[in-house]
């Protein structure tokens, strides 16, 4: 009685073994490998023949959530690396295949969002080029560089740009997230349903010190009955 209950013992930790060196083993992909911090960063999740629906992820740095089949939106609140854990649901089970881990930067050239398109129906693979005019944001005139703080918040507003003066009428920006950075370190943070700085945030900025990074991100222009995501800007703040 005990060999045969040693043997059922032995096949059954043979199986588990088995089954979780193959789950280990399955292929999976995460990309970019390069995000920025504090900044929405767009992330494309795949695992080899499975279904995007039966798939999780989640992050040991800053807040993810889902945005279209097998996308995921990542806010890095930390520079360096961001482990990005990929899962498996399989008959309602959560079975971890490994972690990946991601460079958070802290430069403009790490930004990874999409310029346009609807998350609902995104799909990874080969990026289609958007279609239509194209839009762009920009704060005190200017897209980049200084902002100084006796003359550049007169005017509160995002302005969106645009290569269609006619798509521009018919454009307008919905919300943004603004992000202050002191060095590596967040400062402040705030999701705005505007296209213009509320007075808390305008005092805050004007309350930081010299050279701190004043981050617009997330900025949503609504076109079509569509949202866009437009890419970043970022300025120092000066005397």
């Amino acid at each position: 009685m005990k060999g045969l209950l040693h043997d059922k013992f032995i096949k059954g930790l043979c199986f588990l073994l088995l089954f979780s060196m193959q789950s280990w083993a399955q292929s999976f992909n995460v990309s970019p490998g390069v995000v920025r911090g504090f900044a929405e960063n767009i992330i494309s999740v795949s695992i080899e023949g499975w279904d995007c629906g039966q798939i999780q992820v989640r992050t040991d740095n800053g807040k993810m959530k889902k945005v279209g089949a097998c996308r995921y939106m990542l806010i890095p609140q930390r520079l360096g690396i961001a482990n990005i854990t990929v899962s498996k649901v399989q008959n309602g089970a959560v079975i971890d295949l490994g972690v990946k881990a991601l460079t958070v930067d802290g430069t403009s050239q790490a930004a990874r969002v999409e310029p346009a398109g609807n998350y609902g129906t995104s799909r990874p693979g080969k990026e289609k080029v958007p279609q239509g005019p194209r839009f762009e944001a920009s704060f005190a005139g200017k897209v980049s560089g200084e902002l100084r703080r006796r003359v550049s918040f007169k005017n509160r507003k995002i302005i969106l740009l645009s290569d269609d003066s006619k798509a521009l009428t018919a454009a307008s920006i919905v919300s943004f997230r603004l992000v202050l950075i002191s060095g590596d370190v967040l400062q402040y943070e705030k999701f705005l349903e505007s296209d213009e700085l509320d007075t808390e945030s305008l005092q805050t900025i004007l309350r930081q010190k010299d050279n701190v990074k004043i981050l617009f991100t997330g900025i949503r222009v609504r076109y079509q009955g569509k949202l866009i995501l437009l890419k970043d800007i970022e300025f120092e703040l000066k005397s």
